[in-house]
């Protein structure tokens, strides 16, 4: 560890947050010894309601919490703003000074420890360059050494292929029961469900079977996007054409990441478009790094982006990876219910609906809508859609031209009632039959005269 000249809180809290009282008597002492306050919560959720968590310079978290997954919690408190520094009585060795490490902690101390061990990693964390000092962004193009508070966040290389490196099944969290201790129920990181109430812990709906693997000349992408959101699939849906291979992570029906094989579809060349680094900083942080470290949280650690800024760029990627494949008629798709993201998930928004209907305003081609969407088809209300016509977010002009397909009017007439321009009309009235809002009238027709010899 490098050596740092001790640092004071300013007036600013040291936040234990566990049950011991000894532990909490030491965070006491060395937030004096800094010129700063203390402040305790028994769990998690009440660390989380805390009032003053904007002072908070770091949170020493005891693990195992009764409420609250280790790894939840630390990611949670780190959307605030909060460092944390995981300390355990009970969870000993370096497997959980990796972990703790791997999903967003800076430290991790064994007790018991005197105050002058936490004294030390706290003028470590508050050091001039770390995040809590507000470091500036550098100026021009080159990027310096990462700080010393950042390389205990990498983990180590994991000579894997894309889809073993980003996705695996369950495996032990960072405050695991260790042999002999009674066991205890554990929320998962990716559900973070603090502090509103907690949500159900029995695990989600699983992929029909039906989805579990296919060709996509036979069921496109947005389909099987609709399908699974209202399936609540948590798991990953493989996408392959050729050598292309790309990777979405769903939580609950809904995407939270996704990566590809190819180059120039991944993060850091997002980060030359952006303009974030010029090619040689670019290559020189990424040979810095290596594998160990995600490339948004060494921007992130080096001041370069912000959260929000971060926020947006992850969602943009995978919005983008995910619309780049709604064109595919060739390949094939396989679903993995059940996996999840080896690392922190940075928190995305992207409602099904209103990505499947965006993505095809955007990028479908009007000679394949035209193709898909005969001007003699007919189109009723859809009898069990996957969404509700209003999570599509449709214009008044788009949702009255759908309110028209009563089974009565051809795609033809719907155009021509409509006014749209015909490459918007078709795209919508194509994400509605995929999302199950609308069905082909000659398919209703069809099913109802089989019922009728029956």
């Amino acid at each position: 560890m490098l050596e740092s000249a001790p640092v004071t809180l300013g007036g600013r809290l040291l936040l234990y947050i566990g049950g011991e009282a000894a532990t909490a008597t030491v965070v006491a002492g060395a937030a004096a010894a800094r010129g700063g306050a203390a402040a305790a919560c028994a769990s998690g959720r009440e660390a989380l309601l805390e009032p003053r968590l904007a002072e908070v310079a770091l949170a020493v978290v005891d693990l195992p919490l009764p409420d609250v997954g280790g790894d939840a919690l630390i990611l949670a408190l780190r959307e605030h703003g909060v460092p944390c520094l995981v300390v355990s009585g009970v969870l000993k060795g370096e497997r959980y000074a990796a972990t703790a490490r791997e999903v967003g902690a800076v430290g991790f101390l064994e007790k018991p420890f005197e105050t002058e061990a936490l004294l030390a990693r706290l003028d470590l964390v508050l050091a001039p360059g770390s995040p809590a000092e507000g470091a500036p962004v550098p100026s021009g193009p080159g990027v310096g050494p990462l700080p010393e508070w950042a390389r205990g966040l990498a983990s180590p290389a994991e000579p894997e292929d894309i889809e073993n490196f980003i996705f695996s099944e369950a495996r032990p969290l960072l405050d695991e029961t260790p042999p002999g201790l009674p066991l205890r129920p554990l929320l998962r990181g990716l559900e973070m469900p603090l502090p509103a109430a907690p949500r159900n812990l029995s695990p989600g709906p699983r992929a029909p079977p039906e989805l579990r693997e296919g060709d996509l000349a036979v069921t496109r992408v947005t389909r099987l996007l609709a399908a699974l959101h209202a399936a609540g699939v948590t798991g990953s849906l493989t996408l392959s054409r050729g050598r292309l291979r790309k990777l979405l992570l769903l939580e609950e029906g809904g995407p939270v990441f996704a990566a590809s094989n190819e180059p120039a579809e991944r993060f850091a060349s997002r980060c030359l478009r952006e303009g974030l680094l010029s090619p040689g900083a670019l290559a020189g942080l990424m040979a810095e790094i290596g594998p160990r470290m995600p490339l948004n949280e060494a921007l992130l650690a080096r001041g370069l982006i912000d959260l929000p800024a971060r926020a947006r760029l992850m969602r943009d990627q995978v919005r983008d990876l995910i619309w780049s494949t709604f064109p595919w008629r060739e390949g094939s798709y396989r679903v993995s219910p059940g996996v999840r993201a080896r690392r922190p998930i940075v928190p995305v928004e992207l409602r099904v609906g209103p990505l499947i209907l965006e993505g095809l305003r955007r990028g479908a081609v009007l000679e394949s809508l035209r193709k898909e969407l005969p001007p003699s088809l007919a189109l009723v209300p859809g009898q069990k859609p996957a969404l509700p016509a209003g999570e599509l977010d449709l214009s008044p002009p788009e949702a009255a031209m759908v309110a028209q397909a009563d089974g009565t009017k051809s795609v033809r007439d719907l155009l021509r009632l409509s006014g749209l321009p015909e490459r918007q009309a078709l795209a919508v009235l194509q994400g509605c039959l995929d999302t199950g809002v609308l069905d082909p009238a000659n398919r209703l027709l069809s099913a109802t005269r089989r019922m009728g010899f029956m």
